[in-house]
């Protein structure tokens, strides 16, 4: 993401997104098994990322409906909840 290759950016979180809800056991114990504690899950992380993304690309329809997947895997996503309310401002 760096040279701002959000398109192929896209793919790739797409590729995990479809990764992490067919394996969801990983996605729920994958920081246990790689001793890394996240705060989040994986799949939350790629919808994240995701979301930034096409928001990157001027597709806020679509980073918003990732931003709502986001949030309805957790309700108490500090990140997503400040990002929905800033929306919401503009």
């Amino acid at each position: 993401m760096k040279t701002c290759d959000f398109e192929g950016a896209i793919i790739c979180f797409h590729k995990c997104n479809t990764f992490f809800t067919k394996h969801k056991i990983l996605n729920k114990y994958g920081s246990i098994i790689s001793l890394n504690p996240l705060r989040y899950t994986y799949k939350e992380l790629t919808l994240a990322k995701l979301a930034y993304s096409y928001s990157q690309k001027g597709d806020l329809d679509q980073a918003q409906e990732y931003l709502k997947e986001c949030l309805a895997l957790n309700p108490k996503d500090g990140l997503v909840v400040s990002t929905q309310h800033e929306r919401s401002i503009e």
